[in-house]
C-alpha cells in the first residue's frame, strides 16, 4: 500500500467511525461489507482499484445525511 493509499484508508476509517462507532465493526465493514451504491464492492476492493476518492465522497455524503 502506498503512502497516499494509507492516508486515504486512515481518513476513510476516521469518517466511518463518525457514522458508526466501533473499531471492530469498522474493520469488518472495510474488508468484507459490499457497498451497493459502489458496485457491491468493499472499501478495501475500491481502494485497491484506485477508487479511494469515490469512497471518501460516499462516506462524507453519508455523514452529512446522518447529521442533517
Amino acid at each position: 500500500m502506498t503512502t497516499l493509499q494509507h492516508t486515504i484508508v486512515t481518513t476513510a476509517l476516521e469518517i466511518a467511525q463518525l457514522i458508526q462507532p466501533g473499531v471492530a465493526a469498522i474493520i469488518i465493514w472495510y474488508v468484507h461489507m459490499p457497498i451497493r451504491q459502489m458496485g457491491n464492492l468493499s472499501v478495501r476492493q475500491l481502494v485497491e482499484q484506485g477508487r479511494a476518492d469515490a469512497v471518501l465522497a460516499f462516506l462524507k455524503s453519508m455523514y452529512c445525511r446522518e447529521r442533517g
